[in-house]
């Protein structure tokens, strides 16, 4: 007798753990952090090991966004409708609306990706989600870019210097810890036009 054959079985009915009363699959080898032995059936089908009793949503009181509290892929709620792993949101818009016509996307007011109140969504094109991220200042840009080395401060002062034409564009760029074409960029204001 093998060391297998000893092992009771994480799952004798072969049916899915969540309730959707689905079987599952053999599990084709042996995973201990997972449960799985080698022959027997997997305890979930793929995906239902997050299936929860708990709400699929909790509606924040003060901003009236429900907030999804399933699968996330960066920040925004992810489900799986119609053998696929979709947007929560844009599922939502279309339960609530009707198709999403080609070229549009599914937008928030809110600016909170979690979201899936239909009345923080609305329809728009890849440019008006861009216009609307910089006319709310959400833009990563200068220093809020997360490998910038310069500050606003510094460029100030970079331009300063420079228009006095007391440093060259070389000692600017030693003294910044940057490249000659990255001063070179922000004297001539073709980067961080931003800073006045």
């Amino acid at each position: 007798m093998s060391t297998l054959d000893c092992i009771t079985p994480p799952n004798p009915s072969g049916l899915c753990m969540c309730g959707c009363g689905k079987r599952t699959k053999l599990a084709a080898q042996t995973i201990n952090r997972w449960g799985h032995v080698r022959g027997h059936p997997v305890k979930f089908i793929q995906g239902h090991h997050k299936r929860r009793s708990s709400p699929d949503f909790i509606v924040d009181e003060e901003t009236g966004c429900w907030n999804w509290q399933g699968a996330q892929s960066n920040g925004y709620g992810r489900r799986r409708k119609d053998g696929k792993v979709q947007s929560v949101h844009r599922v939502v818009w279309e339960e609530n609306n009707g198709p999403i016509p080609e070229g549009l996307q599914v937008l928030h007011h809110c600016d909170n990706p979690p979201c899936c109140n239909p009345e923080h969504l609305f329809l728009g094109t890849q440019a008006d989600n861009v216009a609307d991220m910089i006319s709310k200042n959400r833009d990563a840009r200068g220093e809020r870019r997360g490998n910038s080395k310069l500050t606003e401060a510094d460029v100030r002062a970079m331009r300063r210097a420079y228009a006095r034409g007391n440093v060259t564009g070389v000692a600017l760029a030693e003294k910044y810890g940057v490249g000659k074409a990255v001063v070179s960029t922000v004297v001539r204001m073709d980067s961080w036009r931003h800073v006045l």
